[in-house]
């Protein structure tokens, strides 16, 4: 009986962990595991990496006329697969914002693989699925240095990245009109001229919190999405 009871108090373990690593990206899961072993957080870092914010646009007009229900579900189906492609190119989900998310890229070719999924993502947007809404949205792309680590107290934490980036990242992302992904001149400047990529209408502009202007760029859907088909399709050497 003993050993039955052992039994089923692992399989209850399982499962819970299981269901905790639906809530939580495979990073931070990770990371909760090492900590319950050690009992040490592990100290912030600062890391350089690329970081694309996506929102939809017109959401709250839109949401004062659709049912809830069928609300609900849309936006689920739509942001189900906005985490799928991040993970397909190799980047994490750091946290969802309302209608959006705000994804991480890091290691070799993350400005790409940053760039080529927010084109996947576009070109999904612009698909009508099944009884769901098709929702427009904007995307704002920037890389830079940010501080990675646990923000909070010891009865809540946030494994989070902050940083001047992840503003920047959040603005460009504001200044996108539906169906555009506006870069930073670093994004550009970081992919260099030997892609597929093609970055156009370049600009200065004012940024709320940024002194002097920023040079932002539009990265060209229908130029970029042959690549990022091509890409997404071996992507599974990025995960």
């Amino acid at each position: 009986k003993l050993q039955l009871q052992k039994t089923d108090y692992a399989l209850k373990l399982e499962r819970a962990k299981q269901m905790l690593r639906r809530y939580l990206s495979p990073r931070v899961a990770t990371l909760v595991e090492e900590y319950s072993e050690t009992g040490t957080v592990p100290a912030p870092e600062e890391r350089q990496v690329s970081i694309c914010f996506t929102d939809i646009r017109g959401f709250t007009a839109l949401s004062e006329t659709m049912d809830p229900g069928q609300l609900f579900a849309s936006l689920s189906g739509h942001l189900r697969r906005q985490v799928e492609l991040v993970y397909r190119y190799g980047g994490y989900v750091d946290k969802f914002n309302g209608d959006g998310i705000m994804a991480v890229f890091d290691g070799n070719g993350m400005v790409e693989k940053c760039c080529l999924c927010a084109l996947s993502n576009m070109e999904d947007a612009s698909r009508s699925n099944p009884g769901e809404e098709k929702f427009p949205i904007g995307i704002g792309i920037h890389t830079g240095r940010v501080m990675i680590g646990n923000i909070g107290s010891p009865e809540h934490l946030d494994y989070s990245v902050i940083g001047a980036t992840v503003n920047l990242a959040a603005r460009l992302c504001g200044y996108a009109q539906p169906e555009t992904i506006i870069v930073s001149g670093s994004v550009r400047d970081a992919i260099g001229p030997d892609t597929d990529l093609t970055f156009v209408e370049s600009r200065e502009v004012q940024v709320r919190g940024v002194s002097g202007s920023v040079q932002i760029f539009r990265l060209d859907i229908e130029k970029g999405r042959a690549r990022g088909a091509g890409l997404a399709g071996e992507s599974s050497a990025f995960v």
